[in-house]
């Protein structure tokens, strides 16, 4: 996967932008199924969700300072969601 700053093009190839009816009903849909959901950048919103227990969190600090160590956390983390669903599915 390619990172890229190129704001000419944001999206990768096959994704596309919602339109603002889409995206009106999956916020919608969001934060009908999330319960307390506040979105927020002041201290006064967060947590933005409450987590359930038992939950897991992690930290995409890039304690490296390297775009490797960061493709490194971003894959580890798409890897656990990926065995989490799989695990799930197979039940």
């Amino acid at each position: 996967m390619r990172y890229t700053l190129d704001f000419g093009n944001p999206l990768p190839p096959g994704w596309a932008e919602l339109t603002e009816d889409d995206r009106q009903r999956h916020w919608t849909a969001f934060t009908d199924r999330v319960v307390g959901f506040r979105p927020g950048v002041s201290p006064e919103s967060w947590p933005a969700v409450a987590e359930p227990t038992p939950s897991v969190t992690f930290d995409l600090t890039n304690a490296g300072g390297t775009p490797a160590s960061w493709s490194a956390r971003f894959d580890a983390v798409n890897a656990e969601a990926l065995r989490c669903f799989r695990h799930r599915v197979r039940r």
